[in-house]
């Protein structure tokens, strides 16, 4: 991995999905930091100086919520990390979260279980349209 590959921040607070994620990063050369809650994802972004490229935010998490966060995120006078992707990962595929993940600002959304394919392609197709 070098400094010019994506860095990836990814909140969620299932062990499993943590690993699941930092191996397929890993597999990509994506450079990633973990985090366990909506209220970390907030504190890593407002004290980061290097600066990430995407969230892959997972959805129901205890404390502050993935939606809460991203609305959190989207509200802030910075930019970035205002503008940031933000892609929901979440089994609750229901038309009502996805419709609240829209109004919180979350720019795509993913379903569990995550098909490597189709993650792999989202993040690309995120970052290719943030480099224009």
């Amino acid at each position: 991995m070098d400094e010019l590959s994506p860095r990836l921040l990814i909140p969620d607070d299932h062990l499993v999905n943590q690993v699941f994620m930092s191996e397929v990063c890993d597999a990509f050369g994506w450079r990633y930091e973990i985090v366990g809650d909506g209220a970390a994802c907030i504190e890593a972004l407002m004290h980061d100086d290097v600066g990430f490229d995407l969230i892959l935010m997972d959805i129901h998490m205890p404390g502050t919520s993935g939606i809460a966060a991203a609305a959190q995120i989207r509200s802030q006078d910075l930019d970035p990390p205002k503008s940031i992707p933000i892609v929901a990962v979440t089994a609750d595929v229901s038309h009502e979260n996805r419709s609240n993940c829209s109004q919180a600002g979350i720019d795509r959304f993913l379903g569990k279980p995550v098909r490597v394919p189709e993650l792999k392609e989202m993040v690309e197709d995120l970052l290719a349209g943030k480099a224009q």
